[in-house]
Protein backbone atom coordinates (compact mmCIF):
# COMPACT_ATOMS: atom_id res chain seq x y z
CA UNK A 1 0.00 0.00 0.00
CA UNK A 2 1.38 3.06 -1.29
CA UNK A 3 0.90 6.47 0.32
CA UNK A 4 1.64 10.14 -0.84
CA UNK A 5 4.18 12.09 1.51
CA UNK A 6 3.90 15.99 1.57
CA UNK A 7 6.71 16.16 -0.35
CA UNK A 8 5.19 14.25 -3.44
CA UNK A 9 1.66 16.23 -3.33
CA UNK A 10 1.80 18.44 -6.31
CA UNK A 11 1.47 22.31 -5.74
CA UNK A 12 -1.62 23.97 -7.86
CA UNK A 13 1.00 24.92 -10.29
CA UNK A 14 2.47 21.65 -11.08
CA UNK A 15 -1.42 20.62 -11.34
CA UNK A 16 -2.24 23.05 -13.54
CA UNK A 17 0.59 22.34 -15.79
CA UNK A 18 -0.19 18.37 -15.76
CA UNK A 19 -4.31 18.97 -16.75
CA UNK A 20 -3.64 21.30 -19.99
CA UNK A 21 -5.34 19.84 -23.29
CA UNK A 22 -3.47 19.22 -26.21
CA UNK A 23 -6.44 21.54 -28.09
CA UNK A 24 -6.24 24.84 -26.15
CA UNK A 25 -5.24 27.03 -28.28
CA UNK A 26 -1.34 27.67 -28.58
CA UNK A 27 -1.20 30.94 -26.87
CA UNK A 28 -3.15 29.39 -23.50
CA UNK A 29 -0.47 26.90 -24.35
CA UNK A 30 2.29 28.73 -24.01
CA UNK A 31 0.57 30.52 -20.94
CA UNK A 32 0.41 27.53 -18.90
CA UNK A 33 3.56 25.97 -20.09
CA UNK A 34 5.05 29.03 -18.30
CA UNK A 35 2.83 29.64 -15.93
CA UNK A 36 5.64 29.19 -12.86
CA UNK A 37 7.93 31.78 -14.78
CA UNK A 38 4.95 34.42 -14.86
CA UNK A 39 3.91 33.97 -11.11
CA UNK A 40 7.25 34.56 -10.13
CA UNK A 41 7.81 37.57 -12.43
CA UNK A 42 4.35 39.20 -10.92
CA UNK A 43 5.44 38.45 -7.28
CA UNK A 44 8.87 40.28 -7.98
CA UNK A 45 7.44 43.36 -9.73
CA UNK A 46 4.63 43.41 -6.79
CA UNK A 47 7.28 43.16 -4.26
CA UNK A 48 9.10 46.05 -5.49
CA UNK A 49 6.44 48.17 -5.98
CA UNK A 50 5.66 47.19 -2.33
CA UNK A 51 9.30 47.69 -1.45
CA UNK A 52 9.12 51.10 -3.45
CA UNK A 53 5.75 52.31 -1.58
CA UNK A 54 7.49 51.20 2.27
CA UNK A 55 10.90 53.77 0.99
CA UNK A 56 8.29 56.81 -0.19
CA UNK A 57 6.75 56.03 3.47
CA UNK A 58 9.64 56.03 5.41
CA UNK A 59 11.68 58.59 3.54
CA UNK A 60 8.51 61.24 4.00
CA UNK A 61 8.35 60.03 7.67
CA UNK A 62 12.17 61.05 8.06
CA UNK A 63 11.49 64.22 6.29
CA UNK A 64 8.94 65.29 8.34
CA UNK A 65 11.41 64.38 11.36
CA UNK A 66 14.19 66.45 9.93
CA UNK A 67 11.86 69.35 9.23
CA UNK A 68 10.97 69.13 13.22
CA UNK A 69 14.66 69.16 14.02
CA UNK A 70 15.96 72.23 11.97
CA UNK A 71 12.74 74.07 13.77
CA UNK A 72 13.63 73.21 17.28
CA UNK A 73 17.45 74.04 15.84
CA UNK A 74 16.73 77.39 14.60
CA UNK A 75 14.82 78.18 18.22
CA UNK A 76 17.62 78.42 20.06
CA UNK A 77 18.37 81.59 21.49
CA UNK A 78 22.66 81.06 21.14
CA UNK A 79 23.39 82.45 18.26
CA UNK A 80 26.84 80.21 18.75
CA UNK A 81 25.38 77.61 20.35
CA UNK A 82 23.03 77.37 17.13
CA UNK A 83 25.31 77.56 14.54
CA UNK A 84 27.20 74.51 16.17
CA UNK A 85 24.10 72.65 16.25
CA UNK A 86 23.12 73.73 12.46
CA UNK A 87 26.53 72.41 11.06
CA UNK A 88 26.05 68.98 12.58
CA UNK A 89 22.53 69.05 10.97
CA UNK A 90 23.43 70.17 7.38
CA UNK A 91 26.23 67.51 7.48
CA UNK A 92 23.38 64.82 7.61
CA UNK A 93 20.44 66.98 6.41
CA UNK A 94 18.22 65.20 3.33
CA UNK A 95 19.37 66.95 0.06
CA UNK A 96 15.73 69.27 0.22
CA UNK A 97 16.83 70.97 3.53
CA UNK A 98 20.49 71.66 3.85
CA UNK A 99 20.85 74.66 1.76
CA UNK A 100 18.00 75.69 4.71
CA UNK A 101 20.37 74.55 7.49
CA UNK A 102 23.32 76.35 5.83
CA UNK A 103 21.62 79.24 5.43
CA UNK A 104 20.40 79.61 9.26
CA UNK A 105 23.76 78.64 10.29
CA UNK A 106 25.69 81.44 8.29
CA UNK A 107 23.34 83.83 10.10
CA UNK A 108 23.67 82.63 13.21
CA UNK A 109 27.28 82.81 12.77
CA UNK A 110 27.19 86.22 11.62
CA UNK A 111 24.76 86.80 14.42
CA UNK A 112 27.70 85.65 16.82
CA UNK A 113 30.33 87.38 15.10
CA UNK A 114 31.96 85.01 13.49
CA UNK A 115 32.21 86.65 10.13
CA UNK A 116 35.53 84.33 8.46
CA UNK A 117 33.46 81.50 9.26
CA UNK A 118 29.92 83.22 7.92
CA UNK A 119 31.58 84.11 4.79
CA UNK A 120 32.84 79.68 4.07
CA UNK A 121 29.54 78.91 5.05
CA UNK A 122 27.76 80.97 2.25
CA UNK A 123 30.68 79.60 -0.13
CA UNK A 124 29.36 76.48 0.23
CA UNK A 125 25.91 77.43 -0.24
CA UNK A 126 27.19 79.16 -3.42
CA UNK A 127 25.87 75.23 -5.33
CA UNK A 128 22.19 75.53 -4.42
CA UNK A 129 20.02 77.23 -6.94
CA UNK A 130 19.81 80.79 -4.98
CA UNK A 131 20.90 82.90 -7.86
CA UNK A 132 23.47 85.47 -7.11
CA UNK A 133 22.21 85.68 -2.90
CA UNK A 134 25.44 83.17 -2.02
CA UNK A 135 27.84 85.51 -3.56
CA UNK A 136 26.14 88.47 -2.56
CA UNK A 137 26.01 87.05 1.48
CA UNK A 138 29.88 86.06 1.00
CA UNK A 139 30.85 88.92 0.19
CA UNK A 140 28.90 91.24 2.85
CA UNK A 141 30.70 88.86 5.51
CA UNK A 142 34.25 89.16 4.17
CA UNK A 143 33.54 92.56 4.14
CA UNK A 144 32.21 92.39 7.53
CA UNK A 145 35.82 90.67 8.39
CA UNK A 146 37.78 93.61 6.85
CA UNK A 147 38.54 91.48 4.05
CA UNK A 148 37.89 94.03 1.43
CA UNK A 149 39.68 92.24 -1.26
CA UNK A 150 38.47 89.05 -0.77
CA UNK A 151 34.76 90.89 -1.32
CA UNK A 152 35.79 92.56 -4.46
CA UNK A 153 37.27 89.43 -5.70
CA UNK A 154 34.09 87.61 -5.24
CA UNK A 155 31.89 90.54 -6.46
CA UNK A 156 33.60 90.83 -9.49
CA UNK A 157 33.36 87.16 -10.47
CA UNK A 158 29.56 87.88 -10.25
CA UNK A 159 29.16 89.55 -13.10
CA UNK A 160 29.69 87.62 -15.97
CA UNK A 161 26.21 86.13 -14.89
CA UNK A 162 24.32 88.81 -12.99
CA UNK A 163 20.73 88.86 -14.08
CA UNK A 164 19.92 92.30 -14.95
CA UNK A 165 18.29 92.92 -11.64
CA UNK A 166 21.09 92.83 -9.46
CA UNK A 167 23.68 94.89 -11.77
CA UNK A 168 23.15 98.20 -9.67
CA UNK A 169 23.35 96.58 -6.52
CA UNK A 170 26.68 94.66 -7.32
CA UNK A 171 28.32 97.89 -8.84
CA UNK A 172 27.55 99.76 -5.64
CA UNK A 173 28.83 96.40 -3.39
CA UNK A 174 31.86 96.63 -5.99
CA UNK A 175 32.66 100.11 -5.76
CA UNK A 176 32.69 100.25 -1.81
CA UNK A 177 34.95 97.09 -1.60
CA UNK A 178 37.33 98.67 -3.67
CA UNK A 179 37.66 101.42 -2.17
CA UNK A 180 38.27 100.12 0.84
CA UNK A 181 40.66 97.73 0.13
CA UNK A 182 42.77 100.29 -1.70
CA UNK A 183 42.18 99.65 -5.35
CA UNK A 184 40.97 103.62 -6.25
CA UNK A 185 41.03 102.41 -10.12
CA UNK A 186 38.23 99.53 -9.61
CA UNK A 187 36.28 101.96 -7.57
CA UNK A 188 36.44 104.59 -10.05
CA UNK A 189 35.46 101.99 -12.95
CA UNK A 190 32.50 100.62 -10.76
CA UNK A 191 31.02 103.99 -10.12
CA UNK A 192 31.40 104.78 -13.90
CA UNK A 193 29.73 101.67 -14.84
CA UNK A 194 27.04 103.10 -12.51
CA UNK A 195 26.81 105.89 -14.44
CA UNK A 196 25.78 104.28 -17.61
CA UNK A 197 23.46 101.55 -16.18
CA UNK A 198 21.58 104.81 -14.46
CA UNK A 199 20.44 106.84 -17.70
CA UNK A 200 17.55 109.05 -16.87
CA UNK A 201 18.31 108.05 -13.14
CA UNK A 202 19.66 110.99 -10.30
CA UNK A 203 23.24 111.13 -10.57
CA UNK A 204 24.33 113.17 -8.76
CA UNK A 205 25.88 111.21 -6.09
CA UNK A 206 27.94 108.99 -8.02
CA UNK A 207 29.66 111.84 -10.12
CA UNK A 208 30.58 113.08 -6.52
CA UNK A 209 31.94 110.10 -5.92
CA UNK A 210 34.00 109.72 -8.96
CA UNK A 211 35.26 113.55 -8.60
CA UNK A 212 36.26 113.04 -4.77
CA UNK A 213 38.30 108.92 -5.93
CA UNK A 214 40.06 110.88 -8.72
CA UNK A 215 40.75 114.12 -6.81
CA UNK A 216 42.59 111.69 -4.29
CA UNK A 217 44.84 110.26 -6.62
CA UNK A 218 48.24 111.40 -6.98
CA UNK A 219 48.72 113.46 -9.65
CA UNK A 220 51.19 111.82 -12.39
CA UNK A 221 54.32 113.86 -12.48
Amino acid sequence: MTEKTAAQTPSPLDALEAGVEESLHPALQWIVAHIKLIVGVVAALLLVVGSLAAYKAVSKTRLEQSRAELGALVAEADPAKRAEALAAFAAQAPESLRATALLEQAASLSAAGRHDDAAAVWAQIGGADLGAVPGFGQAAELSRAGRHAEAQAVLEGMRQNLPKAYTMLLLERLAYEAEKAGDPNAAIAAWEAMLAENQGGSSAFITAKIKTLRAAQPSAS
